[in-house]
């Protein structure tokens, strides 16, 4: 009987997981993003001038007010690429994950969920320009180094 309960808490937990993940990606990614122009170009946010609102420390106490540890201890380190728009819009967003020598592995599934649902909804971009001083198309990226499934830092700074 002991197992038979064991196992029906089990599935009711990845039931739980399997609906948010959804949800999460349902929601996570604007469906209604767009690059501007053909949206051909799009220049890394160092030669735009990309930038925060704030910067990193704003984004920083944006995700660590929201962050919930993982029950898991992990460590390593996720990365969100995405794009943002001539408008300031986030999206294209694409996730990895790093054990500490950067060889790529799996954290906690709970990282990944609150990483895209919390980037995605970053909003105070200043969108970078382009050689004639106009709002243009840029990518880039936030990585997070974990350690025992707290957030230690965010680059880039």
């Amino acid at each position: 009987m002991g197992l038979v309960v064991r196992l029906i808490a089990c599935m009711k937990k990845i039931i739980l997981i399997t609906i948010t993940a959804v949800l999460v990606s349902c929601n996570s990614q604007k469906t209604d993003f767009e690059l501007c122009g053909l949206g051909i170009k799009v220049m890394p946010y160092y030669f735009t001038g990309l930038k925060y609102d704030g910067e990193i420390y704003k984004i920083e106490k944006e995700l660590k007010k929201q962050w919930i540890i993982p029950k898991t201890n992990n460590n390593g380190i996720a990365k969100v690429r995405f794009k943002v728009n001539c408008h300031g819009d986030i999206g294209d967003l694409h996730y990895q994950e790093y054990d500490t020598n950067y060889i790529q592995t799996q954290l906690n599934d709970s990282i990944e969920i609150q990483l895209m649902k919390s980037v995605s909804e970053l909003s105070d971009w200043i969108t970078g320009v382009d050689d004639d001083g106009k709002a243009c198309n840029s990518h880039s990226f936030l990585s997070f180094r974990i350690e025992n499934g707290h957030i230690i830092e965010i680059l880039p700074k």
